[in-house]
């Protein structure tokens, strides 16, 4: 979030923007190659750029977290492996939402809001108040 309330703070990102950010990920996001974050992803934390950390922070979400939900999930859907969890997700998600929701997006945010390893500096899901998604902001 480091990254994020610098861009809040100087005007760059408005705070609406956020709020209104389907995917919860995205709405964290502040490019910048001058404002720099310390991130954990396991081993030693890194001080990263604001854009090289968003991107380090991704590539853990969608390689590490998700995968991590997919097996977690496996047992409670029973299903057989973690692959078959996506398409259950979905189809879940598309009778809820519509299909306006995709299972790796929401898995992704699951992830994020558990704080998971993945937690640091630049913090993934952390609060509930007014984040992207979060019903009580629609």
């Amino acid at each position: 979030m480091e990254c994020t309330l610098t861009g809040v703070d100087l005007n760059i990102v408005p705070i609406d923007s956020i709020m209104r950010q389907p995917q919860l990920f995205n709405a964290i996001r502040f490019d910048s190659n001058i404002y720099t974050t310390e991130i954990y992803t396991g081993g030693t934390p890194k001080i990263l750029d604001c854009t090289d950390a968003w991107a380090a922070l991704d590539d853990y979400v969608r390689n590490m977290a998700v995968p991590e939900v997919e097996n977690i999930l496996k047992e409670a859907l029973k299903v057989t492996a973690p692959a078959d969890v996506e398409p259950r997700i979905d189809e879940a998600l598309n009778a809820l939402t519509g299909g306006s929701v995709s299972a790796m997006d929401y898995m992704a945010d699951v992830r994020e809001g558990c704080g998971g390893p993945s937690r640091g500096r630049y913090e993934m899901g952390q609060g509930g108040d007014g984040r992207a998604g979060d019903p009580a902001t629609q």
